[in-house]
């Protein structure tokens, strides 16, 4: 055979030639690492301590990018079934629809859209269809995903309408500069301004159905000028997609229009792993209960405390070259922060690349991460509406030190992952609110789990 490498004995190879002699080889094998007498320590107490360790039902699942997307596409599927059963309502021309996040809202909002959208009206038209939403970064999102051939579907955020229907009719549409005066003009001056400016619009520029998404973060003062899109403000097609849960976000979310609104409710959760989905849960002590045959997924992975947010940028970092190097995408990697990038408490300040690839958020950076040449950086309000395979949660520290971040928002961030969910906390305060989230979420999966062994 030659000479072998230092590395390697010649006692532990077995050639092919010496096959007939395999017993003696394994003998002397054995004879070669001491004392043959040695394996009496090998005893019946040993042997529990192996089996105990083979039988330890505690095991680290490894998940790549391969299983990821297995597990979206079983997520996709289920949310078409979901879809599937909701059809049926759409011979019912206003609809308000709840659900938890999660839930498939967004993706049914688009699927009535389009089945809207290839419909004809009354006058044997193409219907003139608007699938409004709240968040303007969530509108470039789902714009990006329209086909081309979709000229009957306008898809708007509430402010940027306005903000053209307003100032194409003459009127002047100026926000103050100040926070508390742009949330008064919003609510109250800009909802008139656009009632003003529909009263000068021909109806043929107006909607035959109006798919409002994210309508918990509507102003109930915004609701009249909506229903004035429509051709017919009392008739004419309304589905409203909300999350209970997420109202008072925005301080909005009390009020939705209230005539000939048929109620239906979601249920359940049709985007994330049931593990992702259990921590959800946890976070808002409600239980919103899984699609039976939803991937399982891993646990959420909670990080250790660091304060100084260079050294969590680092973190960060790592945990993102951790999730490339298994083979995930950079538009399957989400980084969101409660602070916004030019703020010296976000680790968004700190990472401009990871690995020669940007790290960009907003709206400008819609089409450079769906095609996979930037990470995902921004705000957790920013990726309201929006959702990624992986999502990096960081920046959080304790209630008591940001009061401004609330749980519903950390509810809505956490929600943003379909199969891989990281939390980065700032603070040991933190780090602790967020593991008995883990903990009550293991508890509640180990009830679940006994639950189905005893049905």
């Amino acid at each position: 055979i030659g000479k072998l490498p230092e590395s390697k004995e010649r006692e532990l190879l077995v050639s092919k030639t010496q096959m007939h002699n395999l017993a003696e080889k394994i003998e002397s094998a054995f004879q070669s690492r001491g004392d043959i007498s040695r394996g009496k320590l090998f005893n019946a107490g040993a042997m529990r301590k192996v089996v105990e360790f083979f039988e330890d039902n505690c095991r680290i699942i490894q998940v790549y990018s391969s299983d990821a997307d297995e597990d979206v596409r079983k997520i996709e599927e289920l949310t078409m079934e979901q879809y599937n059963c909701f059809r049926y309502l759409l011979k019912h021309p206003r609809v308000n629809v709840s659900g938890p996040a999660g839930s498939g809202k967004t993706m049914i909002a688009g699927w009535v859209a389009n089945e809207f959208a290839n419909r004809r009206n009354a006058q044997d038209e193409p219907n003139r269809v608007l699938f409004l939403c709240f968040n303007k970064v969530l509108e470039n999102w789902l714009k990006s995903l329209r086909s081309p051939e979709d000229i009957s579907l306008e898809i708007r955020s509430y402010n940027s309408l306005c903000h053209e229907y307003i100032s194409r009719n003459g009127g002047r549409f100026d926000p103050p500069s100040d926070r508390e005066g742009k949330k008064r003009f919003f609510a109250d001056e800009a909802p008139l301004l656009l009632m003003n400016a529909l009263d000068s619009i021909d109806s043929s520029k107006k909607f035959d159905v109006i798919i409002v998404d994210e309508a918990q973060d509507f102003h109930e003062n915004w609701w009249p000028p909506v229903e004035l899109l429509l051709r017919d403000p009392d008739e004419g097609g309304l589905y409203i997609f909300r999350d209970p849960r997420q109202s008072g976000l925005y301080g909005h979310g009390n009020k939705y229009p209230a005539s000939g609104m048929y109620p239906v409710e979601l249920t359940v959760n049709c985007r994330n792993t049931k593990r992702i989905n259990l921590y959800c849960s946890s976070v808002i002590d409600h239980d919103i209960s899984s699609e039976e045959k939803m991937p399982e997924g891993v646990e959420t992975e909670i990080g250790v405390a660091i304060e100084d947010n260079s050294h969590r940028a680092i973190a960060v970092k790592e945990a993102v070259l951790k999730l490339l190097s298994e083979g995930f995408r950079p538009s399957q990697i989400a980084i969101l922060s409660p602070f916004k990038k030019d703020n010296q408490n976000s680790t968004l300040s700190r990472l401009g690349k990871v690995s020669d690839i940007p790290v960009e958020g907003g709206v400008d950076a819609i089409s450079t991460w769906k095609d996979a040449d930037c990470i995902w950086g921004s705000t957790t309000k920013s990726f309201k509406g929006l959702e990624a395979d992986c999502v990096i949660i960081t920046d959080l520290f304790d209630s008591a030190e940001t009061p401004w971040f609330t749980n519903s928002e950390f509810y809505v961030a956490t929600s943003r992952a379909k199969v891989k969910l990281m939390i980065q906390p700032a603070s040991e305060k933190a780090r602790n609110t967020f593991l008995n989230y883990s903990i009550a979420a293991s508890k509640n999966a180990t009830n679940t789990l006994n639950a189905n062994s005893s049905s």
